[in-house]
């Protein structure tokens, strides 16, 4: 042990500081410049621009956790089509929820108000007019919704502005 610290004393190390870029030194490093990007800036030609920012206008979510409840979920979209509606920006969240027992309710939700919900059983054929049901009732709320809003939206409920 004593031969080793000799050693380093008699042959020092020769330390070699060589500086980073930093701000400080005047050179900023290219990773530090832009630190992020947001979401609407793309790369086009090698300069960011901006950009539309991306919109899902019908998005349809799966949140089935049973064999049952993607059975269910497999049989409802082969039959979903969505409807020709003039405000078309909706989202459908498909979730299963475990029940009493062995079984689960299943809960379909469009903008967060609940349009369906039942007992989901385990049986193919139960689960097939179970899933037409529902495509029945969801693609009813959005026509009657769709009607709503272009009530709503009419000539005789818009007023001039004038008390």
């Amino acid at each position: 042990m004593s031969i080793v610290v000799c050693l380093i004393l008699l042959y020092p190390l020769e330390v070699c500081v060589t500086p980073l870029p930093t701000v400080f030194n005047g050179i900023e490093p290219q990773y530090f410049q832009n630190t992020y990007l947001s979401a609407t800036d793309t790369l086009k030609n090698g300069a960011a621009s901006k950009a539309e920012p991306i919109e899902i206008d019908k998005l349809i979510v799966d949140e089935t956790i049973s064999k049952a409840g993607h059975e269910f979920m497999e049989i409802f979209f082969s039959l979903w089509n969505w409807p020709h509606v003039s405000n078309g920006s909706f989202m459908m969240v498909v979730k299963e929820r475990p029940f009493r027992g062995i079984s689960t309710t299943i809960t379909i939700t469009i903008n967060d108000l609940t349009v369906f919900e039942s007992f989901l059983q385990t049986r193919y054929d139960v689960l097939e007019s179970l899933a037409k049901m529902a495509v029945k009732q969801t693609y009813g709320y959005l026509i009657n919704y769709d009607n709503i809003m272009k009530q709503l939206e009419g000539e005789d409920m818009q007023g001039s502005g004038i008390y």
